[in-house]
């Protein structure tokens, strides 16, 4: 037997062993180091987007509060101008009161009604932008309704020499709009907002 041969082919065993070793550990290595690169990037990666989350978050913290701030002064507004026009259609006792003081007490109520109704209104035409369009809608019909009440109770004040018919009619179709329709589109804002607050 030739021992030259075997020699050889152990020699050249342990050396492609040595070098399967080598590969292994340097394929080792490498897929180690593209890993921890890998985790890296994808550490980065998460960083990112868990910043924009949070600029996400602060963003709708603010605008959620902006909007809670601009419902509770819009309903402020609202029900003022709701309490002034209802101010108008409810029976007083003046007793006391000469009819030039009855008649100015009347003038000054009716001019609350227009200096609320202003308020409200230009206060929603300038923050409408935090309401859906159906929310929008709604608040639109409600303006109309109650202004179309403020001037058939200021009428009056509107035109001189008036039917005193004329006045009791509108007078009339005032009040009960006051009374029914208006209730129902107040409610109905009312339920959309507690549903923005999270209110039950």
């Amino acid at each position: 037997m030739d021992w030259s041969i075997l020699k050889e082919l152990g020699f050249f065993t342990a050396i492609g062993g040595a070098l399967t070793y080598l590969i292994k550990t340097l394929g080792k290595h490498f897929m180690n180091q593209n890993l921890e690169i890998h985790k890296m990037q994808l550490n980065q990666q998460l960083e990112s987007h868990k910043a924009e989350l949070e600029l996400i978050n602060v963003k709708q913290s603010r605008l959620h509060d902006k909007r809670i701030e601009t419902i509770q002064e819009l309903y402020e507004k609202l029900t003022e101008f709701y309490m002034d026009l209802d101010t108008l259609i409810r029976w007083k006792n003046v007793t006391g009161l000469t009819d030039e003081e009855i008649k100015k007490q009347q003038f000054e109520e009716a001019n609350k009604t227009f200096e609320s109704g202003s308020k409200f209104s230009r206060y929603y035409l300038m923050n409408k932008l935090y309401f859906s369009k159906e929310m929008c809608e709604t608040i639109d019909e409600i303006i109309k309704e109650m202004r179309s009440c403020q001037y058939d109770l200021t009428i009056q004040y509107q035109w001189i020499n008036l039917s005193a018919d004329l006045q009791m009619n509108s007078f009339k179709q005032a009040k009960e709009k006051l009374e029914k329709e208006v209730p129902v589109l107040k409610e109905q804002i009312e339920t959309k907002f507690r549903e923005i607050l999270g209110v039950e």
